[in-house]
């Protein structure tokens, strides 16, 4: 027999002993015949097991129960079955005894401990997994709902970490989430729970913070600006180090939030309200900005539905030189919902880019470029000089896939590489300046130009402008608004102006609306405008028309 079959008289003397070998048994099975288990045993265990003996006997019951016992194999879980055994010995007839069964169940134990961590235990940092602080939680409102005490729940998202697992990889991104838990552990206390809920995202509840919500508050604050401060030492992976950020997102436990399921998410809308101010800060959770959020959940179907409906579309705005030639045109997205209209980037742009969807959209301004662009050719109304500008995101410039999704839709067109104009931003260029002029030189070796667009509402990294390889600079609409006040908007057009003339780069003037604006801005040598005194964004159809009058912008000032 496999398992280890004992028979053990009322007082717990071993009697006999059947079944496997006397690597599972204290003793030898001859050696143990006879012994009882108070001399054999410590304490705790012998008692154990006469227990267990009294109470088969007493109930007349098999027991079914485990325990664990040293012995030669080492320490072992036994499934032990108890059952009483009557008139077991033929000189004794009187004297009752237990048949005991014990199984050797140490690697199933290990097994369900395994399975257990990889349920409730996040494998990388070891920390509980969502499925356990959700547990967790859930224990924590019905206390506070009992005591009327107060509790928080945090939840943290690493700012711009998407970087370092594109440009290291994720086994680079690992080390960091490893180092942080360490980090985060030593910041909280025994009874609150630190988990990762996944990513680079980590959520800490606390239990008990107050008994009123202002020292709750307080408390939190608290809490938020120490675990703020386990990101001030760099993350050093081999001989690179990396300052990382966090947003925070705070959710108080009280008897107004006290469902679960609200909690979480009302700490994730904070979370978010956070990433908007800029990150590497925390939020409370706030009624409105739950409200915000669930319109921009609505939103985002909205726009999986559009791009599978065609709904989304290029508009383009010509721009023209200072002799009134059209030398080029901005392409701009615009939505043509069936019950809305026509909607404005700047209305579903920002949840685009949140949920992943930009790269899609600028696929279909590009590829609408390109047909545009082929539509001009054909009427030989163009040369190779005329460029389309297209905007890109931060996330698609900080990807290594543009180049590729770039070439794929203007190699099925034969479009030049050269009359595609890529807009960005100076916050874009100011970020890690060694990778962005590394990603713009591979782009423009592969043909392409570069515009910094909205020049001067940003950094301004004047120190680094001369070695990006861009070849223009767009003035800011707010800048030409005011140009006519001589005083800081004409100076700051007339400085970017001058700038680019000692740089080479062309300057073009967006948000031109006036023909007192278009006079003034060609006096000061402006390479080229862009804005509704010349034209208003026109779709495919409009804008060839338009192109095909060749209308001058003198023909539009009066």
């Amino acid at each position: 027999m496999p398992d280890l079959i004992l028979i053990l008289s009322e007082d717990g003397t071993y009697t006999d002993v059947y079944g496997t070998s006397n690597e599972l048994l204290l003793d030898s099975s001859t050696d143990l015949i006879g012994q009882n288990v108070k001399d054999l045993l410590p304490q705790k265990d012998a008692q154990m097991i006469i227990d267990v003996i009294e109470k088969t006997l007493s109930t007349n019951e098999t027991q079914i129960f485990e325990y664990e016992l040293a012995v030669p194999k080492g320490n072992i879980v036994f499934e032990g079955r108890a059952a009483a055994l009557d008139h077991y010995h033929p000189n004794s007839p009187t004297k009752r005894h237990v048949v005991w069964m014990a199984r050797d169940i140490s690697i199933k134990k290990k097994a369900e401990q395994e399975v257990h961590k990889l349920a409730f235990y996040d494998p990388l940092t070891k920390l509980p997994n969502r499925r356990m602080l959700s547990d967790r939680l859930s224990a924590c409102v019905e206390s506070i709902k009992r005591n009327k005490n107060i509790g928080a729940l945090l939840f943290l998202d690493l700012d711009n970490f998407k970087r370092i697992n594109d440009s290291l990889g994720h086994s680079a991104g690992d080390e960091v989430l490893v180092e942080l838990s360490k980090r985060l552990s030593a910041i909280i206390k025994g009874s609150d729970t630190l988990a990762r809920a996944g990513g680079d995202e980590f959520i800490i509840l606390l239990k008990h913070i107050g008994q009123d919500t202002k020292q709750a508050i307080l408390e939190c604050k608290s809490v938020a600006q120490e675990i703020q401060r386990a990101f001030h030492d760099k993350f050093e992976l081999g001989n690179l180090a990396f300052q990382v950020s966090c947003s925070i997102g705070i959710c108080l436990i009280d008897s107004v939030n006290a469902q679960a399921g609200n909690i979480l998410k009302f700490a994730n809308t904070a979370m978010y309200h956070s990433k908007n101010k800029g990150g590497n800060s925390s939020s409370f959770y706030d009624p409105a900005l739950q409200t915000l959020l669930e319109k921009q959940a609505e939103l985002e179907t909205d726009i999986v539905r559009a791009i599978a409906s065609n709904e989304f579309c290029a508009y383009f705005q010509p721009q023209v030189n200072t002799q009134g030639n059209v030398v080029g045109a901005e392409a701009l997205i615009r939505w043509n919902h069936p019950q809305r209209g026509l909607i404005a980037a700047n209305e579903f742009i920002p949840i685009a880019e949140q949920y992943g969807f930009i790269q899609k959209l600028q696929n279909i301004v590009l590829h609408d470029i390109c047909i545009l662009i082929n539509e001009l050719k054909a009427n030989a109304i163009i040369d190779n000089s005329f460029s389309v500008s297209i905007n890109i995101s931060q996330s698609q410039f900080n990807s290594s896939n543009l180049k590729g999704e770039l070439f794929n839709i203007i190699n099925k067109f034969d479009i030049r590489a050269s009359q595609i104009k890529l807009e960005i931003t100076e916050s874009m260029i100011s970020n890690d300046i060694e990778y962005t002029i590394k990603q713009m030189k591979e782009l423009i070796a592969a043909g392409f130009l570069f515009s910094i667009d909205d020049f001067g509402t940003g950094y301004s990294c004047l120190a680094y402008l001369s070695a990006f390889p861009v070849k223009e600079l767009k003035i800011d609409k707010s800048f030409i608004d005011k140009i006519l006040d001589n005083d800081i908007g004409f100076n700051i057009a007339q400085t970017i102006i001058s700038l680019g003339k000692s740089l080479n780069l062309a300057v073009v003037a967006e948000g031109v609306e006036t023909a007192e604006q278009y006079n003034l801005l060609k006096k000061m040598n402006i390479d080229s405008m862009q804005g509704y005194l010349i034209a208003k964004p026109m779709d495919n159809e409009r804008y060839l028309k338009w192109h095909n009058a060749k209308n001058k912008p003198h023909d539009l000032i009066t």
